[in-house]
């Protein structure tokens, strides 16, 4: 049962001494720090304009727990490129330790404006291979305590020593961090005696503060105080269960705010903590394939081909991405990196799109073999009966939307059987082990058939059936298009064909989208055959074209030996088509299984 309440809210000055001495820590599943200047001062004129910053999780770690999971400090001093990651903190497991889930950045920005700085590269600058100061200066928060802006906010800034001491008006800046050192403790309506501890500092006497600006730096002072001592503006929820997934798993469900997190996030944060390069890596791989194939892959993509290739368990869990585990992906990633690229490459050439590639996991056990037999298929000169059994597999296992649901429960098994295969893919293999399952991808004539019936225009299933069916040149680029023209079967053209005025029946079969915007009326074409089509009429097409192969379009003969390609033919046309398309796709199909295709 989760143990779990709202905790009694404590000022900024509570919560920063704990970041200081470590008792707030970072679990390793947080991300580096993000926050750009900008935010940072806004996050600053958000709690002096008395604006609620938010709720944190906070997740209470007993020491026995401690010593089970990698823990970091808060990040102090920013260095943009050099010092962007906090470092790990061992805790000593005789206490107990309190681990920021949810608002990491928020109070990192606190710490940071309080008692860090931030540099980043100056423009015009190159960078150094090591952080230098004088290309990215330290820069500390100050607070302009003489006016607001002209949109009544508090103005914050970032300054270097050297810029502030150049500043014209110099007299107007306060440095956030220097709150710390009053001593005074006063009550919360901020009485008289803080004004004797400004004058005491001589703070405003230095700047040379005078009238209304004296009056609104001494109030702006005091407000910056009370938010920062005295007010309890840190409100925070505390979950006590000691398993760590499922805190993040609670983490995710309910975090609305900020930038959003995936559980690649959270498990991407836990194998940087190891292994610095892996986001680096990780990116560069998915913008290459995305760039080069069109197939939009992510990191939990990545990240899950990782953990089907070296891992027992395939979920992703950060208890499951320990130390041994990352160790091994480090030292295979290019290999990895390299099954992926060629994979999609693959996938590119047989013309599976984004849209078409409805599961990208489906791809995994691709790219295992590819990995495990070192089989380059992305070579069209090369391999290609494994090429074909590949492109079986991965066509009907979209056909038969083998990975929804809950695709960790047959990555295993799948993973298994590619493990066994020889040099070979094991579609048939693969086809076997699930037959008779919800898993199931063998298909026979009835199942075929119904799916040419109805997939639709633009649908994956069509675009799947119809490339099943056509023998495809990877050199060029396909696109499904109407064998006889959408625009034939509007209201007003076929009002003006005479033979369906006394045919109700046949008047609604042409009418009916079923019919002529379903794969029996669609057909894979080339750029330049598409091109040449346009909205031709299907007997004007091929007159003007007359070497386009009749048969490779799978237009069915009628009796007298001529071919349905007139308006008149429509019905025949695509009844027959569907046949002779049916027992296309089951000959390409069944054969390459090494079983006889059952006609109809």
């Amino acid at each position: 049962m989760s143990g779990n309440l709202y905790q009694q809210p404590q000022s900024i000055r509570e919560i920063v001494k704990k970041i200081e001495s470590n008792d707030w820590v970072l679990p390793n599943i947080q991300r580096k720090f993000v926050w750009d200047k900008e935010r940072i001062c806004m996050l600053f004129d958000s709690i002096l304009q008395g604006y609620p910053i938010g709720t944190l999780m906070i997740w209470k770690v007993l020491g026995k727990t401690a010593d089970q999971y990698k823990f970091f400090t808060f990040l102090r001093d920013y260095q943009q490129r050099f010092r962007e990651t906090c470092d790990e903190c061992k805790l000593s497991g005789t206490k107990d330790y309190y681990a920021v889930i949810d608002g990491q950045q928020r109070l990192n920005s606190i710490y940071l404006g309080l008692l860090g700085s931030y540099a980043e590269k100056l423009p015009r600058k190159w960078w150094g291979s090591a952080y230098d100061e004088a290309i990215q200066p330290k820069e500390y928060l100050y607070l302009n305590i003489a006016q607001k802006n002209e949109d009544d906010e508090y103005v914050f800034t970032f300054m270097s020593e050297d810029k502030y001491r150049k500043e014209e008006e110099q007299w107007q800046w306060f440095k956030v961090g220097d709150i710390l050192s009053f001593n005074y403790i006063g009550s919360d309506d901020m009485d008289d005696d803080f004004d004797a501890e400004i004058d005491r500092r001589k703070i405003l006497q230095d700047k040379e503060l005078i009238g209304d600006r004296e009056s609104f730096a001494r109030k702006t002072l005091k407000r910056l105080y009370k938010k920062i001592f005295h007010d309890n503006i840190i409100n925070y929820y505390q979950e006590e269960i000691q398993d760590l997934d499922k805190v993040v798993e609670i983490f995710i469900r309910t975090n609305s705010g900020g930038v959003p997190l995936s559980f690649s996030d959270l498990v991407m944060a836990v194998t940087v903590s190891k292994w610095q390069e892996a986001r680096d890596k990780i990116d560069n791989l998915v913008k290459l394939v995305i760039s080069e194939n069109k197939l939009s892959i992510d990191r939990d993509f990545v990240l899950k081909v990782c953990l089907v290739l070296f891992s027992q368990d395939v979920r992703f869990r950060v208890k499951n991405f320990v130390d041994k585990l990352i160790d091994k992906i480090k030292e295979n990633f290019e290999y990895v990196s390299d099954a992926i690229k060629k994979t999609c490459k693959f996938v590119n050439q047989i013309g599976i799109s984004n849209e078409v590639l409805r599961s990208k996991y489906a791809l995994i056990p691709i790219i295992h073999f590819v990995s495990k037999t070192n089989t380059d298929i992305s070579n069209p000169a090369k391999h290609k009966a494994n090429r074909r059994k590949i492109e079986i597999w991965l066509k009907l296992a979209l056909l038969k939307s083998m990975f929804g649901g809950q695709p960790d429960s047959i990555l295993p098994k799948l993973r298994e059987i590619v493990e066994k295969a020889g040099s070979e893919f094991p579609t048939q293999e693969i086809i076997e082990q699930f037959k008779n399952t919800r898993k199931d991808i063998s298909i026979d004539y009835n199942f075929i058939y119904d799916k040419v019936t109805n997939a639709q225009y633009g649908s994956a299933d069509a675009y799947l059936l119809l490339s099943l069916a056509t023998v495809m040149d990877t050199q060029l680029i396909y696109n499904v298009d109407h064998m006889y023209p959408k625009a034939m079967f509007a209201k007003k053209e076929l009002n003006k064909l005479d033979f369906l005025h006394a045919d109700k029946m046949l008047y609604n079969f042409y009418s009916d989208p079923q019919n002529w915007d379903t794969v029996g009326n669609l057909q894979l074409l080339n750029e330049n055959e598409n091109k040449s089509k346009k909205g031709s009429a299907l007997d004007t097409w091929l007159a003007d074209n007359p070497t386009y192969d009749k048969a490779a379009y799978f237009i069915p003969k009628k009796e007298n030996g001529q071919y349905a390609v007139n308006i008149k033919d429509f019905e025949y046309f695509v009844v027959q088509r569907r046949i002779l398309l049916t027992n296309k796709i089951l000959e390409s199909v069944l054969t390459e299984e090494g079983q006889e295709p059952s006609h109809k």
